[in-house]
């Protein structure tokens, strides 16, 4: 057997890095050995205990990363030593009617790096069916890059299912975060969205927003004030938006979405905007709707694509990169929304 560091979280800012036994693969098994996780805003709340979703404790996180194949079992012919691959942070069963519509919301799903151990590990064992294979690029950090990117297209992909036309309309994404800045290159250089402005309250995360392709925003969202609706006029005088993905899971910024939304357009609720007082009356005056969505399993080969053939618009969301060793410098990097967004751990050794 070989032996793996491995780190564990106990929602209280704590962890300790220890060593585990790792067993061959057998069956449909894939035994990969990690190279590069891209640390999550879910992990953060992770450390701190305050993340929103099911979970447990302790827990190895780590869902965003690249690895290499290492060994493989029997029955698996897809897969062989020396493969660069990634993975679903959805675990779903495949075999249940939600699977059919969307693995994300598998009944028996599992979380990667949440509900059972993720990738912050030296070597993990996963099933073939959750792992995809890929040529790295340049850079092999940026595939720890492709849960994200996953998500966000996903998302957009469940709007432009029911309302193609809104490619030819104005969007707007709230939150400058990797969903929010991810979900703008997927909008921009994906799905061939021309409109797409995009506000955080970090003037600098605007700047970065524009400079990857956004447009200048229309309005100073920073002063924008809700007013009365007493009048149609009013109502929608003061809309803008034909789509709106919320990334930031700020209460404020989704009750200014409902307000900024025009008629018949659409609210995407990315981030987990906890409990928030809202007026339904926006959506039925303006007959809009309010699409959620979860994980990224189903649009990967999208977010694979795009980081091979835009691999410079990737870069430019990894601000920093520290050694396994240096878990906690790396989790408190990531907690800094001033200067980092993505943060790279170091786990293996890349070819």
């Amino acid at each position: 057997m070989r032996k793996a560091r491995v780190l564990s979280i106990f929602g209280d800012s704590r962890g300790t890095l220890h060593t585990e036994e790792v067993r061959d693969p057998v069956g449909t098994e894939v035994l990969v050995k990690t190279l590069f996780v891209s640390l999550c805003g879910s992990d953060i709340a992770l450390y701190r205990g305050t993340y929103a979703g099911p979970h447990v404790y302790p827990v190895c996180p780590g869902h965003e990363w690249v690895g290499v194949v290492e060994a493989v079992g029997e029955k698996v012919s897809e897969f062989e030593p020396g493969d660069i691959v990634t993975g679903d942070c959805s675990m779903y069963c495949g075999q249940c009617a939600l699977c059919e519509k969307d693995k994300n919301l598998c009944v028996n799903i599992e979380k990667f790096g949440i509900t059972v151990p993720g990738a912050l590990r030296e070597f993990f064992i996963q099933d073939m069916k959750y792992l995809y294979k890929t040529v790295p690029p340049s850079d092999v950090r940026l595939l720890a890059l492709t849960e994200p990117l996953a998500v966000s297209a996903h998302a957009i992909h469940r709007v432009v299912e029911i309302s193609p036309s809104l490619k030819n309309g104005r969007v707007l994404v709230l939150g400058g975060g990797p969903i929010g800045l991810g979900s703008l290159l997927m909008l921009r250089y994906v799905y061939g969205f021309k409109h797409v402005e995009l506000f955080d309250i970090l003037t600098s995360r605007i700047d970065k927003a524009i400079s990857l392709g956004a447009e200048e925003l229309t309005c100073d969202l920073a002063k924008y004030k809700s007013i009365g609706n007493n009048n149609y006029q009013s109502l929608y005088s003061r809309t803008h938006y034909d789509l709106i993905l919320e990334t930031s899971g700020a209460p404020t910024a989704f009750r200014q979405a409902l307000e900024l939304l025009r008629p018949l357009g659409y609210v995407v609720s990315i981030g987990f905007v906890p409990s928030v007082e809202i007026s339904p009356r926006l959506l039925t005056l303006k007959a809009g709707a309010v699409v959620g969505s979860v994980g990224g399993t189903g649009h990967f080969e999208f977010a694979l694509q795009f980081i091979g053939e835009h691999p410079e618009l990737v870069q430019e969301l990894v601000t920093h990169q520290f050694r396994f060793e240096e878990w906690e410098q790396a989790f408190a990097a990531a907690s800094d929304r001033e200067r980092a967004m993505k943060v790279i751990i170091k786990v293996g050794d890349a070819e």
